[in-house]
């Protein structure tokens, strides 16, 4: 049995690189629960080897077969096929287990490419670190799902019961089935004309939304909308390694609401203020502050926009100005929110273009990628994904989820991206980037608290 990627899904397989391997991961921090011992996560794990990996999606390996060299496809594999050794491995954390000691784990594993010829997912539980915590991180491919998927799937995995002891592992839990069609091997031949009806009528589609995108291209217009690819140039945007940096963080959410509120945004504009301030002082440090301003790109989900998704990765960007060319955090808080409306309101107005429209602005974007030339063609310098987590404690076996930090994507050209999730009255900030052209980049983290509280005071300031 196949399932045929859609062209999105499609591009992440093609654009896979031992620079950039086309992976995201997701580490959840738990606490073990009150009244059981150090040896907690090591039972967890002896439970969750005993079951089968029969979840959806997580029973996907890429298809070897000829038509599918052409248009990528997913075959089914049997559990029985799938050996839980590879997939699901303990580590644990040196004495004492820091923050840093643990950023460093995630690091090391998330710049290690999956196994193609196998279902191209992992589980690592984390054991080892202060506090009595342990982590269990998900690591998949790009091409299964989008982030935001992943994200519900597994905060829908938890049980908001403290003394539930019957949750299954990730790998049969699974994730949420998607309307892609099921064939048998004989229609491969049928499948390959159909696929090639669907690209046809994408690039048919794309080209009506070309007007759009002429539109937004113009990036000096008056209402403050950004293009993609015009950018300042900086470090963030050269050639990659595939060494990584992974720094994290967690702030209380009340604190980013309040500053929306006084600015009259949103959340992510509060957000997008706070790390234009802390990465107008890390460019300092780093004696790199270019003249324009940086510009993010800002992941947005396209799914509830859309009627049907189709499955797989519907997901689009709108760029933000960061106004770090400015010290004026009041003039920063005004064009960061004029950015960001001018983007949703242009992106959301496309209507049933939007998806197309967004593969026209990403082919180029794709296409560099592929061949490794992204750093020639830049199309943002910081990627940002604000996504929700959960609004209420959740609980694996009875240990408390503390956090949830997610890391995705980088690319040569794209060297840093920053995702945020909502987790029970806090927000975790994860970036992950590329230490070979990001220095120091533990600094973006650390920065960002100082950065909030310097909202807050200039906000306070002008209230009184």
């Amino acid at each position: 049995m196949k399932k045929r990627m859609a062209l999105l899904d499609g591009s992440f397989i093609r654009m896979d690189r031992t620079e950039s391997p086309q992976h995201g991961t997701v580490t959840i921090v738990f606490r073990i629960p009150d009244g059981s011992d150090d040896d907690f996560p090591f039972r967890l794990a002896d439970t969750m080897r005993r079951h089968p990996a029969t979840g959806a999606r997580f029973n996907w390996a890429l298809s070897q077969d000829f038509v599918d060299n052409v248009f990528p496809a997913w075959k089914l594999v049997s559990p029985n096929d799938i050996d839980l050794d590879v997939h699901f491995r303990v580590a644990h954390v040196s004495a004492p287990g820091t923050e840093s000691d643990f950023a460093e784990i995630i690091s090391r594993t998330g710049a290690v490419p999956l196994d193609m010829s196998r279902p191209p997912w992992e589980v690592h539980l984390i054991t080892g670190l202060e506090d009595r915590r342990f982590a269990i991180l998900l690591k998949m491919h790009h091409a299964i799902a989008d982030g935001t998927t992943v994200l519900q799937t597994m905060t829908e995995w938890l049980s908001a019961d403290p003394a539930a002891t019957d949750t299954p592992p990730l790998w049969t839990f699974g994730i949420q089935e998607i309307s892609s069609p099921t064939v048998t091997a004989e229609a491969a031949g049928r499948n390959a004309l159909e696929a090639i009806r669907e690209t046809a009528s994408t690039i048919g589609a794309v080209a009506g939304a070309a007007k759009a995108a002429i539109a937004a291209a113009r990036h000096k217009r008056d209402d403050g909308l950004h293009a993609p690819y015009a950018i300042p140039r900086m470090a963030f945007n050269k050639a990659i390694t595939p060494d990584r940096t992974v720094s994290m963080t967690v702030l209380e959410q009340s604190r980013f609401r309040s500053v929306a509120t006084d600015i009259g945004g949103t959340l992510n504009d509060a957000v997008n203020i706070v790390l234009g301030t802390a990465l107008r002082r890390y460019l300092a440090d780093v004696d790199e502050r270019p003249d324009s301003a940086l510009v993010a790109g800002v992941l947005t989900s396209l799914r509830a926009a859309m009627a049907s998704s189709g499955g797989g990765n519907v997901i689009s960007m709108i760029f933000a100005d960061l106004a770090t060319d400015t010290d004026d955090i009041a003039d920063r808080a005004h064009r960061v929110v004029r950015s960001s409306l001018a983007g949703k309101d242009h992106l959301l107005g496309l209507g049933p273009h939007a998806m197309s429209y967004s593969m026209m602005m990403l082919a180029p974007y794709i296409v560099t990628n592929i061949i490794g030339t992204g750093h020639r063609m830049p199309l943002y310098n910081i990627a940002v994904s604000n996504v929700p987590g959960s609004r209420e404690p959740r609980y694996l076996h009875g240990a408390a989820a503390e956090a949830m930090h997610p890391t995705t994507i980088i690319y040569s050209g794209a060297a840093v991206v920053l995702v945020i999730v909502s987790w029970n009255g806090k927000l975790c900030f994860t970036f992950n980037s590329c230490p070979t052209v990001v220095p120091e980049s533990d600094k973006l983290a650390a920065y960002l608290a100082d950065a909030l509280a310097n909202v807050e005071d200039v906000l306070l300031v002008s209230r009184t």
